[in-house]
């Protein structure tokens, strides 16, 4: 696949990825617990009762 960048792609692009490092850093803590296993679990929906 070859991308041709040109200037409005490029800034996109580069915005993309400070977003993605700025996301990185600000959770690194979360990060690290979930890799660990230490992370508490968030349910979205309820588990249905028998």
């Amino acid at each position: 696949v070859v991308f041709v960048l040109q200037s409005s792609i490029k800034s996109e692009v580069l915005y993309g990825i400070c977003v993605c490092v700025l996301i990185l850093v600000t959770h690194q803590k979360n990060i690290e617990r979930l890799l660990k296993g230490k992370e508490s679990k968030v349910y979205l929906f309820k588990k249905k009762q028998s």
